[in-house]
């Protein structure tokens, strides 16, 4: 964008990221994905 979003611009764009926050979600609990366990050794 290049410029701090209004309040309007703002909303509309958190309704898409809205849809995802399962998967956003998800991907924070890096505990939990294989491939960052094998890397940091707790698996």
């Amino acid at each position: 964008m290049g410029k701090i979003p209004n309040m309007e611009e703002y909303m509309n764009y958190m309704k898409t990221v809205d849809t995802m926050k399962d998967d956003i979600y998800r991907y924070l609990n890096f505990n939990e994905i294989q491939s960052f366990r094998e890397i940091s050794g707790t698996s």
